[in-house]
């Protein structure tokens, strides 16, 4: 019987001692759990894919313009700082045909760059082969079109600008649409009216 007790107070024992260190284990391995997930975040390495896309018109959303005056879309990508080895990137705008396209220019952090964009009809797009994105990695690239309303072009008329960025042919990113507004034509000057001075100078003749 003492034989019995002696048994199972050890493995009483033992199964105690384990627990404690599965305890242990477990809380060991909670606290490590998050500081790896920080260390492997804080690692991580930038993809081309992060690049962030974004436009305005004039510096604003929407924009009311004149007839015959001109504005300029900014679409801005703002290029990791790795990623280039992932292949082209292509940023393209589909210029609406109610607009004329006056001028076309890219530059880098907002100053004058090599980099050339391409016209066809009312697409222009910004190609940059990887060894142009080792280039300007981690500064902003920046897509300015000049353009104007058609001179057909009715006043009230609103157009969605839309840009949009591709990694090797697959679509990336969209920036958020800007939309620009043709005023309506200002309204002729009342005509003043006759005073009663004129009015008699009417009569005597």
């Amino acid at each position: 019987m003492q034989s019995k007790k002696l048994l199972t107070r050890r493995r009483l024992l033992e199964l105690r001692k384990l627990v404690i260190v599965t305890m242990v284990f477990l809380l060991s391995l909670s606290n490590f759990l998050p500081y790896s997930a920080q260390y492997a975040q804080a690692n991580e390495t930038p993809s081309l894919s992060d690049l962030e896309l974004k436009q305005d018109v004039d510096g604003e959303e929407r924009k009311e313009v004149e007839k015959g005056a001109t504005f300029t879309f900014n679409v801005d990508a703002l290029i990791p700082e790795s990623g280039s080895n992932e292949g082209t990137l292509t940023i393209l705008n589909q210029v609406n045909k109610q607009l004329a396209i006056e001028n076309v220019e890219v530059v880098v952090n907002e100053e004058e760059s090599d980099l050339e964009a391409t016209v066809e009809e009312q697409d222009v797009s910004l190609e940059l082969t990887p060894e142009q994105l080792d280039t300007v990695a981690g500064q902003h690239v920046t897509l300015k079109i000049t353009a104007a309303f058609q001179d057909e072009v009715e006043a009230g008329t609103e157009i969605e600008h839309v840009a949009e960025a591709f990694i090797n042919g697959e679509l990336a990113e969209k920036a958020e649409p800007v939309t620009v507004a043709l005023l309506a034509d200002a309204e002729a000057p009342a005509e003043e009216e006759t005073t009663e001075e004129e009015a008699q100078q009417e009569e005597e003749v």
